[in-house]
């Protein structure tokens, strides 16, 4: 496979990888665990609003935080493979 055809196909890639990853099924069914429990509770409408609210604060650091690491990832990648190609 070229680089060309990974770049093309990688958003459908990383869907695929992720539908079949094990532990983001573990951790998926988790959290609805978390969720059921804390619905039986009986917690308030706004405190259900304040645990929606931190979670999507949390999966948004997450996410930004691993675009940062995959650019840094990818640059260094293309440091190394110039630099094979120079020396």
């Amino acid at each position: 496979m070229s680089i060309i055809d990974l770049i093309n196909n990688h958003e459908e890639n990383v869907n695929e990888l992720i539908r079949n990853n094990n532990e983001y099924h573990k951790y998926l069914d988790k959290s609805k665990e978390s969720w059921n429990k804390l619905i039986k509770t009986g917690i308030s409408d706004g405190q259900r609003v304040l645990v929606e609210n931190i979670e999507a604060t949390s999966g948004c650091i997450g996410s930004i935080t691993s675009e940062i690491c995959y650019q840094k990832g990818f640059r260094d990648a293309m440091k190394l493979i110039i630099e094979s190609l120079v020396y």
